[in-house]
């Protein structure tokens, strides 16, 4: 169907939020207001959202500062999605390996969050990985946008 991305982010993040027994980060949304609608599943990128909120929090949790930068703008043909957080980063060595299934980047889980993530991800057309950052992490993750709005 056809979604505003906008809203499947606010849903996905605040059930995140909710269901986790971190402490609740300063949010910042940095959300296009002119962002073209994508034909996805809600509920599946809704995972996509809740999943790397979800790992973004324990990250985060001894960090002296800690914000979540959840950020949407339109790319060309597709809408590009970013999960920022200035937990303890994630080693470039693991960049590669970290979408693999049961290869957890966290102490806990069962090591496919990430995985299902991708293979959402490439089902509806688009892409996924970590962006470098000197600090924090940063996943993106693309969504084609409909056809006619690019």
């Amino acid at each position: 169907e056809e979604i505003e991305i906008a809203q499947v982010i606010q849903q996905g993040m605040e059930l995140a939020l909710v269901s986790s027994k971190s402490p609740r980060p300063e949010i910042e949304l940095a959300i296009d207001r002119d962002l073209p609608k994508v034909l996805a599943d809600r509920v599946q990128i809704g995972q996509v959202i809740l999943n790397l909120v979800r790992n973004s929090l324990p990250a985060m949790a001894r960090s002296r500062e800690r914000r979540l930068t959840i950020s949407a703008v339109k790319a060309g043909g597709v809408v590009e999605v970013a999960v920022i957080d200035t937990g303890h980063g994630i080693p470039s060595a693991m960049h590669t390996r970290l979408f693999e299934p049961f290869h957890t980047s966290t102490t806990r889980g069962m090591g496919i969050g990430l995985s299902l993530c991708r293979t959402i991800v490439e089902a509806h057309g688009g892409r996924i990985w970590v962006r470098p950052r000197e600090a924090g992490a940063e996943l993106v993750f693309t969504l084609p946008v409909k056809e006619g709005h690019a």
